[in-house]
């Protein structure tokens, strides 16, 4: 029987979650355990953010490809395809500038998952916060709120159960006003 869960943590107005689509047993707990470690992260990190900052709009290196239109909720996807299927994926606005990137993760890899920060590798399950840097384009922005969703069928793309992890550098009040 297939089961909905989902965990939303909060630190001033930092937010993570996770979404499975179906029960994944005791993966989905440590998922659990692994967000929370996050969110108490988030707390004693949120007062040095103020020095990281990243130019909005931003100069795709020419071997990144916009794929598809504007996704309301989520941007627009830039591709690698040397980066495919795990991603960095970027994700831009309806103006072009940079709100986010995206990743793919099967169960297995989620745990050993990183990105990068200016302090090094990072889990991916403890960005919330932090600044991430993106190489290919010089940046470092601050890591705003994530999301986490499990597709227990893949999707196009990418066809093998796996998490969908979006991490945004803008707020959610943003990611609504994003349109096709």
């Amino acid at each position: 029987m297939a089961a909905i869960a989902a965990v939303a943590l909060f630190a001033g107005g930092v937010s993570g979650y996770l979404y499975a689509s179906s029960t994944i047993g005791g993966e989905l707990v440590q998922a659990e355990e692994r967000l929370s470690k996050a969110n108490e992260r988030v707390e004693q990190l949120e007062s040095s953010l103020s020095q990281f900052s990243y130019p909005r709009s931003v100069s795709l290196p020419k071997d990144w490809v916009r794929e598809g239109p504007v996704i309301p909720m989520m941007g627009q996807h830039v591709v690698n395809y040397g980066n495919m299927p795990l991603g960095p994926i970027l994700l831009l606005g309806n103006d072009g500038s940079l709100i986010g990137m995206e990743y793919m993760f099967t169960l297995d890899m989620l745990e050993e998952a990183t990105v990068m920060t200016p302090n090094g590798p990072e889990s991916i399950l403890e960005l919330e916060g932090l600044p991430v840097t993106i190489p290919d384009l010089g940046i470092t922005p601050a890591v705003n709120h994530m999301n986490i969703e499990y597709l227990p069928h893949g999707h196009e793309g990418f066809d093998q159960p796996h998490f969908d992890i979006h991490i945004y550098f803008v707020d959610e009040e943003t990611l609504t006003n994003l349109t096709t």
